[in-house]
């Protein structure tokens, strides 16, 4: 296994998001800083968009990580879903005790209010993540608009970020969720790396993997990286990963340009002219 020839505790180039092979890109540090602004400053809603490998849900987890110590948080996955199981799925993430006698809309969303009041009065405040909010329903995202007025001696008691890709945008311009717009405090958009931080980036992953001494990738093969992941992080992965099993079965501690184009031919679409949001149908990670 490579794991144990290049001496990797764990797959650095993994597609599983893990916080602890977060790189802290020019972009990811200016949008955390922007998330925890609007937090400390007591706005309510943010969405946080992104092309699709750009490592939004990673963002989400490590800005999670930062406020699980201060806050109660929630993170929702599959938000597909009509306001009222949206409601529940929300009462469950943030902890809201269960009351099965009671399953109307405004008795969930009363129960909701009374526990995050309670926490705020323990000085608590809580945080809801919705990550792919660009499949949620309309009718979902109206009724964040009413949660969103939640408050506690008129401070925000719970703070929404809706995480998605470039098209929840222009879900939000459709003139049935002119409400929620206005709601919305920050808007936050994450691009590809910038081409010198390439080699950083997987230097980092090299390093926290604890393989960073048995292995390393030269110039040549950075700049070919670079190129054909357009700086785009889960692409930088998916090449580099196929690289070092090339490298195990050859026995090579330095992954050259050779072994990329090796590498980038187990992808042929990676080297191919790719159309508009081709990710999404080319690599459905």
């Amino acid at each position: 296994m490579f794991n144990n020839f290049y001496n990797f505790k764990t797959n650095p180039f993994s597609e599983t998001p893990n916080t602890s092979y977060f790189f802290k890109s020019k972009d990811h540090t200016l949008a955390l800083r922007t998330l925890a602004n609007m937090i400390d400053i007591g706005q309510g809603l943010s969405v946080l968009t992104g092309e699709v490998g750009t490592g939004k849900t990673l963002l989400c987890r490590v800005f999670l990580k930062i406020c699980n110590a201060n806050f109660n948080t929630g993170l929702i996955l599959h938000p597909k879903l009509k306001s009222m199981d949206l409601l529940r799925v929300i009462n469950d993430e943030l902890g809201v005790p269960k009351d099965n006698k009671n399953r109307s809309y405004f008795h969930q969303k009363k129960q909701l209010s009374k526990h995050l009041q309670q926490l705020a009065r323990q000085g608590q405040r809580s945080l809801l993540i919705i990550d792919e909010a660009q499949h949620m329903t309309e009718e979902g995202l109206e009724s964040l608009s009413l949660l969103n007025n939640l408050e506690y001696e008129s401070k925000k008691i719970l703070h929404i970020i809706l995480a998605g890709q470039p098209e929840l945008q222009k879900i939000i311009s459709s003139p049935g969720l002119e409400q929620l717009r206005h709601r919305i405090a920050n808007r936050v958009n994450i691009e590809s790396m910038a081409s010198d931080e390439v080699s950083d980036y997987i230097h980092h992953r090299l390093f926290v993997s604890g393989g960073s001494s048995y292995i390393r990738f030269d110039s040549a093969a950075v700049e070919l990286i670079s190129k054909q992941s357009s700086n785009i992080p889960r692409l930088i992965n998916i090449i580099c990963q196929h690289a070092i099993e090339i490298g195990e079965h050859t026995q090579t501690r330095v992954i050259n340009e050779s072994i990329v184009k090796i590498a980038l031919k187990k992808h042929p679409l990676l080297t191919a002219e790719r159309p508009s949001h081709w990710m999404t149908k080319v690599l459905p990670l």
